[in-house]
């Protein structure tokens, strides 16, 4: 008797399932994604947001990786790679048009 109470409520959920999912689908609207104006114009929005936030943030780890190494806390391996990761966080944008510089047919 249990067991068909459980496959029973199965079915009910399954079919509740099924449902949404046709009333999501049929609700559903083309994006419009097919404009790349839009599409570059929120990335380029992405990335000065990231740089905003980012700035603060790379002050911030300058300071505490140049404190530990005034301290003897930190190697030099670990202090270089912190300022290497931030010049790849300011440099993205000129990494990524260096590597693309070849790319044709976008």
């Amino acid at each position: 008797m249990q067991k068909m109470l459980t496959t029973a409520r199965a079915g009910l959920l399954r079919a509740r399932y099924a449902g949404l999912v046709a009333a999501v689908t049929l609700m559903a609207s083309p994006a419009f994604a097919d404009d790349p104006t839009n599409i570059s114009t929120g990335l380029n929005s992405i990335t000065t947001w990231v740089k905003t936030a980012a700035v603060p943030l790379g002050i911030l780890a300058v300071m505490g990786a140049g404190f530990a190494k005034f301290a003897g806390r930190l190697d030099w391996p670990r202090f270089f790679s912190v300022l290497v990761g931030i010049g790849i966080v300011f440099g993205a944008t000129q990494i990524v048009s260096w590597l693309s510089a070849g790319a044709t047919g976008f």
